[in-house]
């Protein structure tokens, strides 16, 4: 991979976690900060200097659309990491947004992370949601 990107990974299962950030600086990239709670990543999406985010869709039963809408403010892409897919309709902006479902592999996150960072833009609604 030509770019190495900072990236910020929020996950609250700690094994996917590692598997997440070990598999992200394997592939060159840096991970400038890792979230487990609402609180660590709604601190982080407001303060951290990264090229885009890797956002678990549910953080122990709550859905991070705070998270996600911080990021958008900010003008930082993101992808969704998720096992709960039908929830994603009806949670703009995680809808919207790029996303891995788990279980995924290694070249499926690295591929979207990549393709997502490139675009350098947050998710935004679509017609039917405004």
């Amino acid at each position: 991979m030509a770019d190495s990107w900072r990236i910020l990974v929020v996950e609250d299962e700690a094994l996917v976690a590692l598997d997440i950030e070990e598999a992200l600086t394997t592939a060159g990239h840096v991970v400038v900060g890792s979230a487990s709670t609402m609180d660590q990543a709604v601190a982080l999406a407001e303060a951290a200097d990264f090229d885009v985010a890797v956002l678990d869709a549910d953080l122990d039963g709550v859905m991070c659309t705070t998270v996600a809408v911080r990021l958008i403010e900010r003008g930082r892409p993101f992808v969704v990491a998720t096992g709960r897919i039908e929830a994603l309709p009806y949670a703009f902006p995680l809808s919207e947004a790029p996303r891995v479902t788990k279980p995924f592999t290694t070249e499926e996150l690295l591929r979207v992370v990549d393709r997502t960072a490139r675009s350098g833009a947050p998710p935004s609604p679509s017609a039917t949601l405004n």
